[in-house]
């Protein structure tokens, strides 16, 4: 009888852990496969880093070096090739775009730009059409729909998402300037 006791109580351990293994592992391993997608909203945000390089070329061939706009302009644009935080690259997101439409306008309406056809073609075409595809990429990215979708899985699963929780497994970072 005590035989059968100890085999049920192993059993009951046993399926205990396997739960609480398999809820680890599960919710780690879609966290990784979503976290893989922030690799591509990078690689979008490089492109507005390329965007924002064209635009302080161009800047600094008219501007003061001490302009501050080009500074601004050039803070966000290193803050996206960092190590920033969503939030933060998130935030220089928005402030790059404002920063670089208001550098562009100023650009198109100097004397010395308009002089120099290749850099007027560059102000009043190119940049802004790439500065606005840019921003069209990152806005698309699918990476925050996911992990949005992830953290609301985990909060919303009493028992699988407290046990990983517990166990380490934490929310996804979402790209939000909020």
């Amino acid at each position: 009888m005590k035989a059968k006791v100890y085999a049920v109580l192993f059993a009951v351990l046993l399926l205990c852990g396997a739960v609480v293994y398999g809820a680890q592992h599960s919710w780690s391993d879609e966290r990784a496969k979503i976290s893989a997608d922030q690799a591509q909203l990078q690689t979008m945000l490089d492109t507005r880093v390329e965007a924002a390089c064209n635009i302080l070329t161009v800047a600094r061939r008219h501007l003061p070096a001490e302009d501050a706009a080009v500074a601004a302009l050039e803070q966000d644009k290193n803050t996206l090739a960092g190590s920033a935080s969503l939030h933060e690259k998130a935030a220089a997101n928005v402030r790059l775009t404002e920063e670089a439409l208001s550098l562009l306008s100023t650009l198109s309406a100097l004397d010395t730009v308009q002089a120099d056809a290749r850099d007027q073609m560059y102000v009043d075409s190119l940049l802004p059409r790439m500065l606005s595809e840019s921003e069209a990429y990152t806005a698309q990215s699918d990476y925050n729909t996911a992990a949005e979708d992830f953290n609301a899985r985990l909060n919303g699963s009493p028992v699988s998402g407290t046990l990983a929780k517990w166990l380490g497994v934490t929310e996804l970072e979402v790209f939000s300037a909020d």
